[in-house]
């Protein structure tokens, strides 16, 4: 994917000032990528090898093979695209292991910080946290408003999620979630599903296990386990071809799952 070539192509047929530009990189650049889950669990195997390359990755915006991301790849992608797309300055700052944008407008610094959940949030239509100028003020900025209202972003809450939760029964509420998952962007990487289900759904503790379960390749799972109120059912949230599913299972295939995969 050359994503200069198709970011520019977007912004031809948009009226955009320099601002808005970089807001709407920030929203597309959340759409497209997502959080690399191996750089979390990496641990799990002592796997340094595979940590340390995600954390060195750059991208080459003309020729992106992979959508996986942390945030030392992520902010100096961003800065990249604002740099060639916009007449704004940015810099790429360094906090400890942690690294974010920082844009000036104005005189004034924005902070651009998206993988600590905006990069999901984004898929989910909810409005954004990290494209502040308070990192400790949650709610968007009004003028950032004003431009997620004219791009038709961030219209959706918590609520409009969980509302989609209809059944009369736990194992029926489980179905659902896998509907909602179904017919989310949110379904094609594990990071992206685990903020849905624990972030906005709230739903991680039905079988008392908030942590993954992990095989040796790196394949993730949330396992559910239905035992209240007379129900006695298993599901797994797992990958199928591109994306993730979430399918009942047998009692056998729930205690395998949880003998030889790898957990906290």
């Amino acid at each position: 994917m050359n994503l200069i070539e198709q970011l520019s192509k977007e912004l031809s047929t948009l009226h955009l000032n320099d601002f808005e530009k970089a807001r709407y990189i920030y929203l597309r650049c959340c759409e497209i990528f997502s959080f690399d889950s191996r750089y979390t669990y990496a641990s799990f195997f002592d796997d340094d090898k595979i940590r340390n390359k995600i954390l060195n990755n750059r991208f080459n915006p003309e020729d992106i093979k992979d959508t996986r991301c942390v945030c030392t790849s992520f902010s100096p992608l961003v800065k990249n695209l604002i740099d060639l797309l916009t007449s704004l300055n940015s810099n790429v700052v360094y906090i400890n292991k942690h690294c974010f944008l920082i844009l000036d407008y104005k005189g004034k610094e924005w902070i651009l910080d998206a993988t600590l959940g905006d990069i999901v949030r984004v898929k989910l239509d909810l409005p954004t946290q990290g494209f502040t100028l308070d990192r400790l003020k949650l709610e968007r900025e009004p003028l950032v408003k004003d431009i997620d209202m004219s791009l038709g972003f961030g219209n959706k809450t918590n609520d409009d999620y969980t509302k989609l939760i209809t059944g009369n029964t736990l194992t029926e509420n489980v179905e659902s979630i896998g509907k909602i998952l179904s017919n989310s962007k949110a379904k094609y990487h594990f990071s992206d599903v685990e903020f849905l289900l624990d972030e906005v759904l709230g739903c991680s503790g039905y079988d008392g296990d908030v942590n993954p379960y992990i095989g040796d390749k790196y394949d993730f799972h949330r396992l559910i386990h239905i035992n209240r109120n007379d129900e006695y059912s298993f599901f797994d949230i797992s990958k199928e071809d591109t994306e993730y599913t979430l399918k009942r299972i047998k009692r056998i295939d729930y205690d395998v799952y949880k003998k030889y995969l790898r957990h906290k």
